[in-house]
């Protein structure tokens, strides 16, 4: 009997970090979740202009927070128990959604302190259009992150950093065709 328990007890499931919180139940982390998806896309939405943004680390930030919020929702969807088959595919549903996590939380938080540290010009600032954008791409969209990122289990792993740096890769490679082609540097 106690080796029926054992094989039960040692199912090949994972229950991964994504769904789990320290501060808040698991169906209040879900609900929230849901909401930042919902005002991610109205932001994404409202502060898009042109793919000519794309030159801009803001504008990547933004999507890859989209994108996170995105794939955690499929993920409610299709793991609906919370558990999760093991799975050596790297590119599985939720090992994606985990990583896109990690790059949305550490992208927020460089955006915002090079943003407003560095790069912010008062000519940012001069009309209600321009105060809506700044602060929703580079206040609003970074506590949106924060607070998931507060309320999740998201574990660090140091092979993210290979992740971190092909994305940094990838962002500086498009900002300096995109640069070149226009002939005017972004920073």
């Amino acid at each position: 009997m106690d080796r029926v328990k054992d094989s039960i007890s040692q199912s090949p499931t994972y229950e991964p970090s994504i769904f789990n919180s320290y501060y808040v139940r698991p169906q209040t982390l879900k609900s929230y979740r849901f909401f930042a998806l919902f005002a991610m896309t109205i932001i994404c939405f409202f502060t898009f202009r042109n793919l000519y943004e794309f030159r801009y680390l803001t504008r990547w930030g933004e999507v890859v927070v989209e994108i996170y919020f995105i794939l955690i929702s499929l993920c409610y969807f299709i793991y609906k128990d919370g558990k999760i088959p093991l799975s050596k595919n790297p590119f599985a549903l939720w090992k994606m959604a985990h990583l896109f996590g990690v790059l949305a939380f550490t992208l927020q938080i460089f955006i915002p302190l090079l943003y407003w540290g560095w790069v912010i010009s008062t000519n940012a600032l001069k009309n209600r259009e321009e105060i809506f954008l700044t602060i929703t791409t580079h206040a609003i969209t970074a506590s949106i992150i924060w607070v998931d990122s507060a309320f999740n289990k998201l574990e660090y792993y140091p092979s993210h950093a290979v992740f971190l740096f092909i994305f940094c890769m990838i962002y500086t490679i498009v900002n300096y065709i995109v640069s070149k082609a226009v002939g005017i540097p972004v920073y």
